[in-house]
């Protein structure tokens, strides 16, 4: 079976992953303390912006975080300012748009160094490591994940230090050091337990899921993966609801539960549709025309790889849309159509 790249995350394995946390913007801002109509104004901007970043309205959140940004420069309040370079950084980030967040967020770097502020800091330094991560440059994000950690722990702001603890961990994942990785997802998950941090726990009770997956142990995989959908349900995050269904759905057909597997998968397919997540939906029509293929269904399988294929192609989700393809091209030789699978094939430029 040829396995799927971790869309979300860059690593291979079968399904998605939330594989690493990305710093949100931080809501609480150091305002000036005399209120006037600007800084009523300032307030209001910067909760709009959170709440259209909550609702992934990036672009929308950019444009209001934009507004503040000259108003914290006019009442020349550093730590404002600093923190809202953070956050259109952080927005740009999840756009794609990596080399405009970094420019953020060197301009945010310094001037948190200027004001002391040690979590600002920490937190602009370890979402200098994700774009790099993002970007390819693991080294690089390693080297930065690890300049925030120190100065994270010197904050005593143990939630992002988990972040970061987090982020360290998927380089290790990602250049094939898997007890490495545990290692630092195992020190994350203390530190999220203990100061309640849900969301970071979550993510990294299912970041430990994928290391167990891919190692080959899908029992322990599953073990914590469902200890991370609860939370995610519990929060109402419905797209990371869905990526742990995907991957609960793709560990049972690793054991070859294959009704299982379609049960979870069949739960993540309309929330991920519901969201708009097309990257997702692709990826679990693939895993459950997987799992009629490994079922010995192979009319059904390639309904639904055909299916996985059209939403990756109108997304253009390239890499995705090869890896179909590919395994579209494998059921068609499984039934004796091997023109079929040479024309497949062909589509993938091999």
């Amino acid at each position: 079976m040829t396995n799927l790249r971790k869309i979300f995350s860059g690593f291979l394995v079968v399904s998605i992953s939330l594989a690493s946390v990305t710093v949100p913007p931080i809501t609480q801002l150091t305002l000036a303390e005399t209120q006037n109509p600007q800084t009523q104004k300032l307030e209001n901007l910067l909760y709009e912006s959170v709440q259209q970043g909550q609702q992934g309205q990036h672009q929308q959140a950019i444009v209001a975080l934009q507004q503040a940004l000259a108003i914290a420069q006019q009442l020349k309040d550093q730590g404002t300012e600093a923190n809202i370079l953070l956050s259109i950084g952080f927005n740009y980030g999840k756009t794609g748009q990596f080399q405009t967040a970094l420019d953020f967020y060197n301009q945010a770097l310094p001037i948190f160094k200027e004001v002391g502020n040690r979590a600002g800091e920490g937190n602009t330094l370890n979402n200098i490591g994700e774009i790099y991560k993002n970007i390819g440059q693991l080294q690089k994000a390693l080297e930065f994940f690890n300049q925030a950690l120190p100065v994270l722990r010197e904050a005593d702001a143990s939630t992002f230090e988990a972040i970061a603890l987090n982020n360290i961990a998927f380089i290790y994942q990602g250049s094939g050091q898997p007890q490495k990785a545990l290692e630092f997802f195992n020190q994350a998950l203390v530190i999220s337990e203990k100061v309640y941090a849900p969301t970071v726990q979550a993510t990294t009770l299912n970041n430990i899921g994928e290391v167990y997956r891919d190692i080959k142990q899908p029992q322990k995989a599953l073990k914590f993966f469902n200890q991370a959908l609860p939370i995610y349900r519990k929060l109402g995050t419905r797209s990371f609801e869905a990526i742990t269904l995907n991957n609960i759905g793709v560990a049972y057909k690793a054991i070859g539960q294959f009704q299982r597997a379609l049960g979870f998968l069949n739960q993540a397919l309309p929330i991920f549709r519901e969201m708009g997540v097309q990257v997702g939906e692709a990826t679990t029509l693939n895993n459950i025309g997987e799992v009629y293929r490994e079922s010995e269904q192979p009319q059904k399988a390639l309904e639904f790889l055909n299916q996985a294929l059209s939403v990756s192609q109108k997304a253009g989700i390239h890499t995705l849309e090869a890896e179909i393809l590919n395994n579209i091209s494998e059921v068609h030789r499984e039934i004796g159509q091997p023109q079929k699978a040479l024309n497949g094939n062909k589509l993938r430029g091999n």
